[in-house]
């Protein structure tokens, strides 16, 4: 009989770390049973049994599902989906996450989408803005810029429609990235004005950039952007179907986003840079945690105010003075963090 402790399933962040090796929805809740008798908060006394137990539940939840759709394998952290064209396709993840249409997945070497049934036009406009209409979209004065800022744009591998009506999007990551998202809860909730400082000057570079070729990004989130700890360095993988042209109507934005709109945003819907530009400040608080007690005060004012401006540029130039005001002259600071010890096996 298979044991397990409490603390072994509230550790676990997904099914496959106690359902391993179950192939059928009858040998799942089998197991279930066998593994409720050990932890179920009548039987178990841990302090934290009914927390392991709801937890097991919500695994069984999952798994079932996953057998109904065809994408449970009982491998550890390995889905199979299958397109309508009848291709199987096969993602070897280190993470996985919820994020506000469906599900995120970090492998080895790229970022996967996946939009579930209610969303399948944004899966289709998140394709076309940086795969189909790419080169509309993304302009490069030279070279060098290019080099420069087509690193910080996803390099779709595919889109795939699903046989089940999601829809897959996959794109490139430099395996030396970690998820905002990933990398704040790997620092317990708050990361040093330092580092938050980098990659704010990585999220403003990229906003002026974006403003050069007149795109508003509209979900500039936790779970959008990508940095490198060793290098300073950033990538916008995520939430381009909410992308649209400066001036354009607005077709849909992350309700954490909206929330930052000015009122005249509001009225009017249209993307503007002042946006993303509110939503960097927004993830600088957030990526602060508890730490924004500790921050320089020019720092602390910055990241809880809002931006009067709607120029990507002046801001970026302000923020650089914001930056001297409150560390001194610019210097490279360490992050001790990597890919590796965020995206350990579960």
């Amino acid at each position: 009989m298979r044991v397990l402790s409490v603390e072994k399933v509230i550790g676990a962040s997904v099914p496959e770390a106690v359902f391993a090796g179950v192939k059928t929805a009858e040998e799942a809740r089998k197991l279930f049973r066998k593994l409720s008798k050990q932890l179920h908060p009548d039987v178990c006394k841990h302090p934290k049994a009914t927390d392991a137990f709801d937890r097991l539940h919500k695994f069984l939840d999952e798994v079932i599902e996953r057998i109904d759709r065809g994408t449970w394998t009982g491998e550890r952290n390995v889905e199979y989906f299958r397109t309508k064209d009848g291709i199987k396709l096969r993602v070897r993840y280190l993470a996985k996450r919820p994020f506000e249409m469906g599900t995120r997945y970090v492998t080895d070497g790229s970022a996967v989408w996946l939009f579930d049934q209610r969303f399948p036009i944004a899966c289709s406009d998140f394709a076309r803005f940086v795969l189909d209409d790419y080169d509309s979209h993304f302009k490069y004065r030279d070279d060098e810029m290019r080099k420069e800022f087509a690193r910080y744009i996803p390099s779709p591998v595919g889109a795939y429609e699903l046989a089940d009506g999601t829809g897959l999007i996959r794109v490139i990551r430099d395996p030396e990235t970690v998820c905002l998202e990933d990398l704040l809860e790997h620092q317990g909730g708050s990361i040093d004005p330092k580092h938050v400082a980098w990659i704010m000057s990585s999220l403003y570079n990229l906003a002026c950039y974006l403003s050069y070729t007149f795109v508003a990004h509209n979900g500039i989130t936790l779970n959008s952007y990508f940095v490198n700890p060793s290098k300073h360095s950033g990538q916008l993988l995520g939430g381009w179907q909410y992308a649209v042209r400066i001036g354009s109507k607005m077709v849909r934005v992350p309700r954490e986003v909206w929330e930052l709109a000015e009122s005249t945003q509001r009225e009017k819907k249209v993307g503007l840079s002042r946006l993303d530009l509110l939503s960097v400040r927004s993830l600088g608080e957030r990526l602060l945690g508890q730490n924004i007690d500790k921050c320089p005060k020019a720092m602390r004012s910055w990241v809880k105010l809002p931006t009067v401006t709607d120029d990507a540029f002046k801001e970026y130039r302000a923020w650089s003075e914001c930056l001297k005001s409150s560390f001194g002259e610019r210097r490279f600071v360490k992050f001790a963090v990597s890919a590796s010890d965020v995206y350990k096996e579960n």
